[in-house]
């Protein structure tokens, strides 16, 4: 835990700089309609006294402004450097805790569950966007189970996870079609180089300090296709909410520490979301390039074909379903009025056939 003292100070000045940046006067343009205005009117008067005297003050209420802001400005780059300094200190100490910090497979999935609401709805609504047949996927951190059970549709679907999760994660992926697409290891440096078209990390990095994240995103780099998204969770600590954590296991981190960390790796930043006035972050990251399908499916629908006979192929096409769980898991209710011997792998190879879902890592049954 980072001394206490250092996370109020931090917030206390976050707050005041917060503050001082709404006490700004912006009185120019008011100030110089004020004053063409009344040398436009006094041209007609012959006694010009009340006309300059209101010019004059028009002078110095402008110099007072302008001094005004200028203090205010003087004291935001101190605060700035008092936080700075705070930072340093900070962080120095997040390393020295991050030595020592190994959570239990229990406490990372309790971490994860204190995703708020909102948070959770944004991010199980990744997939609609970014899963896809075409493009692998990998789960950094798969502390959520469903939502990875959710990933199912990029192909494969790749876990980075010791063991024990691992075999958590697994239980979700229960059906047949499922388990064909996960590929389960325990290192990121494992996965195939170029081959990546998404990745998630949520509930990580938030607790990490700057260079284990920086050693783990550079192998990451690598592993994804030009054009490659990356979507991970950290904590902003720009945002009163997220410096609060400082205190208890979140590292400290700034929506800029983090981009600058990115950019230094070769990454494009896509966007940034904010939820829960800044408990959660979320960031998203871009190889450049573009993203293309690596897949080939185009002579697969025929091998699906020949491992069945027409009337097999005809049970299976009445049941058709444009989703291949969904249709399969029909097909299973149903199977024992299948039109002879039931073969799983046969099945399924010709599903994926159909909807132009099976690719050459499908075609070695």
């Amino acid at each position: 835990m980072v001394n206490p003292k250092l996370i109020d100070s931090l917030i206390r000045l976050t707050t005041m700089k917060r503050n001082i940046s709404t006490f700004s006067l912006d009185m120019d343009d008011s100030l110089a309609k004020s004053k063409d205005s009344i040398i436009h009117d006094m041209e007609i008067f012959k006694e010009k006294t009340h006309h300059t005297t209101i010019l004059d003050g028009i002078t110095q209420l402008t110099s007072a402004v302008n001094f005004y802001n200028t203090g205010l400005d003087s004291l935001s780059e101190y605060l700035e450097d008092s936080i700075h300094n705070l930072e340093v200190k900070v962080i120095q100490e997040n390393y020295r805790n991050y030595e020592s910090f190994n959570t239990t497979v229990d406490e990372r999935i309790t971490i994860r569950s204190t995703f708020s609401k909102n948070l959770n709805e944004y991010l199980h609504g990744l997939k609609n966007s970014t899963d896809n047949w075409q493009f692998a996927g990998v789960d950094l951190w798969p502390t959520d189970p469903k939502f990875t059970r959710e990933l199912v549709g990029s192909n494969p679907l790749y876990i980075v996870a010791d063991q024990e999760l691992s075999d958590i994660v697994s239980k979700e992926f229960n059906d047949f079609f499922a388990q064909r697409r996960l590929r389960k290891y325990e290192s990121l440096s494992e996965l195939p180089d170029n081959g990546i078209g998404v990745a998630y990390c949520f509930g990580k990095y938030e607790n990490m300090p700057i260079d284990p994240i920086k050693d783990e995103i550079t192998i990451l780099f690598n592993k994804l296709q030009p054009g490659g998204v990356f979507y991970f969770t950290y904590n902003n600590c720009e945002y009163i909410r997220s410096l609060e954590f400082c205190n208890n296991y979140r590292a400290y981190q700034t929506e800029k520490l983090i981009s600058t960390l990115f950019y230094s790796i070769g990454f494009d930043k896509i966007e940034n979301k904010v939820f829960d006035d800044g408990a959660h972050n979320v960031m998203a990251v871009k190889k450049p390039g573009a993203l293309t399908s690596q897949k080939q499916n185009a002579p697969s629908i025929e091998i699906g074909r020949t491992t069945l006979n027409n009337e097999q192929v005809k049970w299976i096409d009445q049941y058709r379903i444009e989703d291949p769980i969904l249709w399969y898991n029909k097909i299973q209710n149903q199977r024992i009025n299948f039109p002879g011997r039931y073969n799983e792998s046969r099945i399924m190879t010709h599903i994926q056939g159909e909807l132009g879902l099976l690719n050459i890592d499908s075609q070695t049954e």
